[in-house]
This record gives structure tokens, C-alpha cells and sequence, in this order.
């Protein structure tokens, strides 16, 4: 399967649904993280998006993509640590 951009009649571009399944994987986090994980997720994806569409070489696309959902975990850990820590503690 080719991972080529496709035009629509719109001139945008459609991208194939491996593409999508290997940017999309943060997104998860809107399951543990409702909206914070949701924005963090989403924020990862338009990043993979972007990686995707970079000149490097496809085993460094892989890596940066798995380090920036990574990241977003790690940044919805730190969230919702700081929100425990100043709303609940009173």
C-alpha cells in the first residue's frame, strides 16, 4: 500500500487511512483524559500530520510520531497531577 497524498476534486489532500491510524493513536487519550486528553491528543495528531508530511526518512517519521504521543501522555500525567494538587487539596 502506497502512503502518497491523493487530491480531492476540492484540491485538498486525502490522506490513506494507514496515515490516519498511525498519526491518530493519541487521540485515545480523550478516553482517559476527556477534555484535556482530548486537546493533548489532538494536539499530537496534527503534529504526526506535520511529520508525516516532512522530508525524513520513514523509520525517524516512526519515532517522532510515537515520541510526540508520548509526550502528550506524559503532559495529560502532568495535568491532571497539577489539578489534583491545586483544586482538590484545599
Amino acid at each position: 500500500m502506497s502512503l502518497d497524498k491523493k487530491t480531492t476534486w476540492f484540491g485538498k489532500h486525502k490522506y490513506p487511512t494507514k496515515v490516519y491510524l498511525m498519526c491518530g493513536w493519541p487521540l485515545l487519550l480523550v478516553l482517559v483524559g476527556g477534555a484535556i486528553g482530548g486537546a493533548l491528543g489532538a494536539l499530537a495528531f496534527s503534529m504526526n500530520l506535520k511529520i508525516y508530511n516532512s522530508t525524513l526518512s520513514n523509520l525517524m517519521k516512526v519515532i517522532l510520531n510515537m515520541m510526540a504521543g508520548a509526550t502528550a501522555i506524559a503532559m495529560s500525567f502532568v495535568a491532571s497531577y497539577l489539578l489534583r494538587k491545586y483544586f482538590l487539596n484545599q
